[in-house]
């Protein structure tokens, strides 16, 4: 029996479901692998954006600190001046 029969042969064997899956392990890790990377992605992309909301509100408190509190000052500044 040549070797491409006698694989043949076990594959069609009852425990051929067996080998194959165990054949596909990898591959199936891989997948798994790569849509938990998906999801870890995307939850980082969530926050970063969650994270640059929280910095301009705080920016924001301070421009309005100095527009509130020093009006000539900041309205000269924004125009350009004091550069």
């Amino acid at each position: 029996m040549k070797p491409i029969d006698a694989a043949i042969f076990l594959l069609k064997m009852g425990n051929s479901a067996g080998v194959a899956q165990q054949y596909d392990l990898p591959t199936y890790m891989q997948e798994a692998l790569k849509q938990k990377d998906g999801e870890r992605k995307k939850r980082k992309e969530m926050q970063k954006l969650r994270e640059q909301i929280d910095d301009h509100d705080e920016d924001g408190e301070i421009y309005q600190y100095y527009q509130n509190n020093h009006p000539d000052w900041y309205n000269n500044w924004r125009q350009g001046g004091g550069e």
